[in-house]
């Protein structure tokens, strides 16, 4: 999967429950372009790897690799 977007919060750096390792996570908004009234898309971003991202709310990115769907119960 590739997505084009804005980086929508600033990247927290969190750590693995099960394996230990430290990573960066932070969510995306990808809006589409040429429809104006179109709501954004929001995708939660893992980076995951130790070395900051070095990416700050706003920054426009391009997001590849493997989507996996999360239920949310609430």
């Amino acid at each position: 999967m590739q997505v084009y977007g804005n980086v929508g919060t600033a990247p927290e750096q969190k750590v693995s429950k099960t394996t230990g390792k430290k990573y960066w996570q932070f969510r995306l908004a990808e809006k589409h372009r040429g429809r104006p009234d179109a709501q954004a898309s929001w995708y939660t971003c893992r980076i995951m790897k130790a070395e900051d991202p070095k990416l700050s709310k706003g920054d426009f990115v391009q997001v590849v690799g493997e989507q996996r769907i999360d239920a949310y119960l609430g």
